[in-house]
């Protein structure tokens, strides 16, 4: 449970410091990656430039410090206050056996939870942004390529969303911590469309790190999860030797066997489990945890003029990124059909 110091008062209002922390991280993902992005031009010798030049490893290695400084910034500012949190532990049983089962069964139901929402907002106007990627074929930028984009983000953000966060947030209840964190770790991806099944991708990683009480459950199931998409990109936009098909069919047994077995567990669980486990005011007092019992969690959490700023900035570049393009394509079709 969470335990708090004594001192620095402003990080220990949990609201605060979410809140603060994850606007720090909004500007200085941006800001820090185009200094990088200056000292890669001036490494390459071709002069200053602010945006990358094609597949370039001295950018690929700026891309990777802004986002790694950026992450490592908002751990620190975060952590500030608190001792203890999920970290990355030996993993309880049953938790640590069902770790790849419970992700290939949750993979093969939120495909078709994706399919619905992707039908559902392209039918009332919401495309989403175009999160494609551009792989390389070989050598150290593909390496590097595929550490950015499945290692590290499987890495930082469950130190921060499901170590960090989730501690600071348990206080208030687990399912609340668990809703507040996963909708934080979907709005922070800016896209409508996935949006959902980023909420209950992180839903998931939450209730198992608080079930085993680490981090490496949610680790192994992010890194797979980034690693199918990243390989699927990979066979589409090269001559890989296996077919996006073939892929797609290994996944779905693996999804079927993976949910039998998930569902024979839990009926031998059921069976097994005799009374639920209530801990006494003591424990609770020792490690300092109080149920907010007798006030909305909600008006708890989000108490700080700092988490409220947040979430209205974030709102808004969501919302930003997913109609500014389509605004830019009609104005211009209006500008030109008064062209000569």
């Amino acid at each position: 449970m969470t335990q708090y110091k004594q001192k620095n008062s402003f990080f220990l209002n949990d609201s605060a410091a979410i809140g603060m922390s994850m606007l720090i991280y909004m500007f200085s993902l941006n800001g820090l990656t185009v200094v990088f992005y200056l000292f890669a031009s001036l490494a390459s010798g071709n002069g200053l430039s602010l945006l990358p030049a094609g597949d370039s490893v001295n950018f690929r290695i700026a891309e990777i410090a802004g986002y790694c400084v950026s992450f490592l910034l908002t751990i620190f500012l975060m952590s500030r206050g608190i001792t203890k949190y999920p970290g990355f532990t030996p993993a309880k049983r049953p938790y640590s056996l069902l770790t790849l089962p419970v992700f290939f069964a949750a993979f093969f139901v939120l495909g078709y939870v994706g399919m619905f929402f992707s039908y559902l907002f392209e039918n009332i106007g919401i495309h989403g942004i175009d999160a494609s990627l551009n792989a390389p074929k070989s050598g150290l930028n593909l390496l590097l390529f595929i550490v950015q984009y499945t290692f590290l983000p499987a890495l930082l953000e469950e130190y921060l969303f499901r170590g960090v966060m989730l501690g600071r947030l348990r206080r208030f209840g687990d399912g609340f911590a668990v809703v507040l964190s996963s909708f934080i770790f979907a709005l922070m991806h800016h896209n409508i469309v996935s949006m959902p099944n980023i909420f209950l991708l992180g839903a998931l990683f939450g209730y198992i790190t608080l079930k085993s009480n680490s981090l490496i459950p949610s680790f192994i199931m992010h890194f797979l999860n980034n690693a199918i998409a990243i390989f699927a990109t990979y066979i589409e936009q090269h001559n890989a030797p296996i077919s996006i098909d073939s892929l797609s069919l290994i996944l779905f047994f693996l999804g079927l066997l993976s949910g039998a077995a998930v569902i024979i567990c839990l009926i031998l669980r059921f069976a097994q489990r005799r009374r639920l486990r209530v801990e006494s005011p003591a424990f609770y007092a020792q490690n300092n945890f109080i149920p907010k019992r007798n006030q909305l969690a909600l008006g708890a959490a989000l108490k700080s003029g700092w988490m409220i700023t947040f979430f209205i900035i974030a709102v808004y570049l969501t919302l930003i990124l997913e109609f500014l393009p389509r605004f830019m394509e009609r104005f211009a079709d209006i500008a030109g059909g008064f062209s000569l």
